[in-house]
């Protein structure tokens, strides 16, 4: 599904990846994020409730940080690791930090992970540009887990509205 193109958003398309590399952890995900070649394929890098993490190059910290929340919460499975992607069509225009960070955050809060710790990247290895976000299910804070419902009238309704930017064709 994807956002409203014909309204003037740019036409987001907003998937929960629910068999991934979430499934093997925070780590496993922000390892496949950052990509492991020579040639980096991440082009913009958000980090949120992570002290001290500001790049990419500093994943290593935000994996640490994320497992010693998580090691507060002895009762949680092994899902504690929220994946979220989101895509633009191919033929809308590139968008900006300030619109890259706009979309993460209100989908992030949509999902009501606004305070849970995460961190977001673009990826240039797809003919469409794309975001994956890595979101700790364990609040950083109480500790306990929050799974939302995927609720595709929530994120591709209220959700793509309110995060897609204006997008160059209507």
């Amino acid at each position: 599904m994807s956002g409203g193109g014909a309204f003037g958003w740019a036409a987001v398309i907003i998937r929960h990846q629910r068999a991934s590399s979430s499934d093997k952890g925070f780590r496993q995900l922000a390892r496949y994020i950052r990509g492991r070649s020579a040639k980096p394929r991440t082009t913009w890098f958000l980090a949120a409730n992570l002290p001290g993490v500001t790049t990419s190059d500093d994943l290593e910290l935000a994996c640490r940080l994320v497992e010693a929340v998580n090691a507060q919460n002895t009762r949680a499975g092994n899902n504690r690791t929220y994946h979220l992607v989101v895509s633009l069509h191919p033929e809308d225009r590139s968008l900006d930090v300030k619109e890259l960070r706009h979309v993460v955050e209100n989908l992030v809060d949509t999902l009501g992970f606004s305070e849970h710790q995460y961190v977001a990247a673009r990826h240039n290895d797809k003919d469409h540009e794309h975001v994956h976000v890595a979101i700790n299910k364990i609040h950083p804070e109480t500790y306990r887990i929050h799974s939302p419902a995927w609720d595709p009238a929530s994120i591709h309704g209220k959700g793509a509205r309110e995060a897609a930017p204006k997008s160059g064709r209507l």
